[in-house]
C-alpha cells in the first residue's frame, strides 16, 4: 500500500519476525498474539473505595517484589502485600518507585514497610532474587525465589480474578497494566503472558501483585482448593435431598467457570 517502501525493509522484517511483520505490512491478522484479561474482569476484582489497608495483628502477610538498577528509562522497582480472608485473597499495599533511584536506598525503605506487617520474607523472580538477595539480608528481610515464574503468576491470577476472588486496591497504574497484558504463542507452541513489546509498556506493579497474590492463594490444586477460586464447594455430598441439589448445582456452576477459564487459555474442548 505504499509504493516507497523498499521491499528491502519488508523482507528484512519478514526473515526478523514472520508472525509481527505479516500483520505489519501484509495486513494478516495476528492469531499468536490476544488479550489477556479484559478490564471489566479486572474492574469486578478492585475495591474502588481502598487505596491501602494497613496492618492488623494476627494476620499473616505475603510480599513480593519486582526488582530494578534505578537506571534512567528502565523499570520502577516495586513490592506489593497481601494476605488471606477466608476463600479470598486481599491486596493491602503497592510500593512503587520509578527511576531515577538507588536500590539500596528503596530495599532499606521497604523493608521497613514490610516490617511494621510483621513480613520477615519477601520472594521475587529468578532474577530479582539473585541480584536483591544480599541487600534485603543486610535489611533483615529473606529474599526468596518465587515458587513460579512471572507469566505462571499471572496465568494463575487470571483464574482468581475469574472466580471472583480477589480484592485488589484501587490503583489505576494497576488496572492498566493488567489489562495490556497480552498472551503470546511462541514459534515453539509454548504460551507466555507479557506486556506488550513496546518501549512505553510496563508491568513492574502487575508483576508484584500478581506475585504477592498468587503466593497468598499458594499451594492450591486445580481440583482441590483451587476449584474454590472458581466458586466450587468441594465439601462431600451428604444423604439430604437438598443439600444433594445444592450439591449439583454448586458442580455445574464449577463445571461452567472451569470451561471458560479453559477457552480463555486456549484450550477449548477441555483436558
Amino acid at each position: 500500500m505504499n509504493p516507497r517502501l523498499s521491499q528491502a525493509v519488508v523482507d528484512a522484517a519478514m526473515a526478523s519476525d514472520r508472525l509481527k511483520a505479516s500483520a505489519e505490512y501484509l495486513n494478516i491478522w495476528r492469531e499468536d498474539v490476544s488479550d489477556f484479561v479484559p478490564l471489566d474482569v479486572v474492574e469486578d476484582n478492585t475495591d474502588f473505595e481502598t487505596y491501602e489497608r494497613p496492618p492488623q495483628p494476627h494476620v499473616q502477610y505475603w510480599a513480593y517484589f519486582d526488582g530494578a538498577t534505578g537506571v534512567p528509562g528502565g523499570s520502577s522497582f516495586t513490592m506489593a502485600i497481601t494476605h488471606r480472608q477466608g476463600d479470598d485473597v486481599v491486596h493491602d499495599l503497592i510500593r512503587e518507585r520509578k527511576p531515577r533511584f538507588v536500590a539500596r536506598d528503596v530495599i532499606a525503605e521497604f523493608a521497613q514497610t514490610l516490617k511494621s506487617y510483621n513480613i520477615s520474607e519477601i520472594a521475587g523472580d529468578q532474577f530479582a532474587h539473585q541480584l536483591f538477595a544480599d541487600e534485603w539480608q543486610r535489611n533483615g528481610v529473606r529474599a526468596i525465589e518465587g515458587e513460579f515464574d512471572t507469566s505462571e503468576n499471572y496465568r494463575r491470577l487470571l483464574m482468581m480474578l475469574m472466580g471472583r476472588r480477589v480484592k485488589m486496591l484501587n490503583s489505576a497504574t494497576l488496572r492498566q497494566q493488567l489489562t495490556s497484558l497480552e498472551r503470546h504463542v511462541l514459534p515453539s507452541g509454548h504460551e507466555v503472558i507479557r506486556r506488550p513489546q513496546v518501549a512505553s509498556a510496563h508491568d513492574d506493579v502487575a508483576t508484584s501483585v500478581a506475585g504477592a497474590l498468587v503466593r497468598a492463594g499458594a499451594k492450591r490444586t486445580l481440583f482441590g482448593a483451587d476449584a474454590v477460586w472458581l466458586g466450587y464447594d468441594p465439601s462431600p455430598s451428604t444423604p439430604d435431598a437438598a443439600a444433594r441439589a445444592a450439591q449439583e448445582e454448586s458442580d455445574a456452576n464449577f463445571r461452567w467457570r472451569l470451561s471458560q477459564y479453559m477457552r480463555s487459555i486456549g484450550v477449548p474442548n477441555g483436558f
